[in-house]
């Protein structure tokens, strides 16, 4: 059963953790928090957003994950490679394999990167209309924390979005308002649109140490809000 589809090994704190078929015994892990980072598209069933979407979401992934280790996080990433195979049949099963990746091992955080198209923003979107309200009040705290954090770092021929309701997606209004990760989340769950892969975006994100400048803002926001630093 998919729903086994967690981590492997490491239980102490600041443990980077790969997701793996495992025992369907194994429980969500306890201690520091855990986040889910899902660098979208790249997989078999799910192979491509935007052009170069899928190889710069996993880019990102991979620089912000020993950073949030390093800061005391536990982390879990969706995908390693760029044709992983999720078990999935079409994108809608995709994204939901990976929502439960984050649910299976109760994540603080499912903190799914993506990037917008051209005409596209930089912006952050949440389920405001999850039916669990807890958790879309939760998804909203956290998205407003890392905004404040992130939107510095942009560059100023970047648009900006700032925090947005998944009902405002294509998607999401089709969806009675959620977009697929968020419907089968039940974990604190925010989608951040990097930057739009126009010029403007692509010259930012490309350039040399922005990456690292967003994600570091990114951690600096999980710290304040998950650990209290």
């Amino acid at each position: 059963m998919f729903l086994s589809l967690l981590l492997a090994a490491a239980v102490t704190a600041g443990s980077s953790l790969s997701s793996s078929l495992a025992d369907p015994t194994v429980r969500p892990l306890a201690a520091a928090p855990v986040i889910c980072v899902d660098p979208g598209h790249g997989t078999v069933a799910n192979p491509e957003g935007a052009v170069g979407e899928a190889s710069r979401a996993l880019r990102l992934a991979e620089v912000l994950e020993p950073m949030l280790v390093e800061a005391g996080f536990r982390v879990v990433v969706t995908r390693r490679g760029s044709r992983d195979d999720l078990g999935a049949k079409n994108q809608v099963e995709d994204n939901r394999r990976r929502a439960e990746i984050a649910n299976g091992v109760g994540a603080a955080l499912f903190l799914r990167l993506q990037f917008d198209a051209p005409n596209g923003a930089a912006a952050l979107y949440v389920p405001r209309r999850h039916p669990d309200r807890e958790l879309a009040g939760r998804s909203e705290e956290l998205a407003r924390v890392i905004w404040q954090s992130i939107e510095p770092t942009l560059d100023s021929q970047i648009r900006r979005g700032g925090v947005r309701s998944d009902e405002q997606t294509a998607v999401g209004a089709r969806q009675n308002g959620l977009l697929t990760g968020s419907r089968y989340a039940t974990v604190p769950v925010v989608l951040l649109e990097v930057v739009p892969l126009n010029a403007a975006g692509v010259d930012w994100i490309d350039r040399a140490g922005n990456e690292r400048a967003y994600a570091s803002a990114v951690v600096r926001a999980l710290k304040t809000t998950l650990l209290g630093q």
